[in-house]
């Protein structure tokens, strides 16, 4: 498993058989794969270690609230904002992921969120001549950061609402 990773980073490697052990009593052989294969994918996108560990230690819980399932929408995801300058969001965001997927239950809803938070990003990421976007999102990585915090207060609903109002209102702050 340690060479189908293939990530030099040393702290990975002081953490992967601990993680290696909670991931295989709960993910399937193609699961496991695809855990691994998106590690490698963390590791290599060139973020530095704090996104793999994020991940590696994070998603045997995530998959079994939301199920395996939910990783191809998870990278998805991950890889529209990498491909963004907001690249910066990814670890909070991933921070955020196993409060976030205890909070909504499903993997419908995780897509909700996830689509509530890609119109946030691209409502809010600045742009020089209004082709290509240039700036980072100010609020983003913040938005993933009190997401957790939210959900125990507002629906899924609540919270598009509260981003719509911030949007229209305090686009500018």
């Amino acid at each position: 498993y340690r060479e189908q990773l293939d990530c030099g980073f040393p702290q990975v490697a002081d953490v992967f058989e601990d993680c290696m052990a909670e991931a295989l009593p709960v993910l399937t052989k193609e699961g496991i794969d695809a855990y691994l294969e998106y590690a490698r994918f963390l590791c290599k996108m060139g973020r530095g270690v704090e996104p793999v560990l994020i991940f590696l230690e994070n998603w045997p819980s995530i998959a079994t609230t939301l199920g395996e399932s939910a990783l191809p929408a998870l990278t998805a995801f991950i890889h529209k904002i990498h491909k963004s300058p907001n690249g910066k969001a990814i670890v909070p965001f991933l921070q955020s992921l196993p409060a976030i997927s205890r909070r909504l239950h499903s993997l419908e809803q995780m897509q909700d969120y996830m689509a509530l938070a890609l119109a946030f990003m691209e409502r809010t990421t600045g742009s020089i001549h209004g082709i290509h976007q240039t700036f980072p999102s100010p609020g983003l990585p913040v938005f993933f950061k009190q997401t957790p915090y939210l959900l125990t207060l507002v629906a899924l609903q609540g919270l598009k609402n509260w981003v719509e109002y911030g949007i229209r209102n305090y686009g500018d702050h």
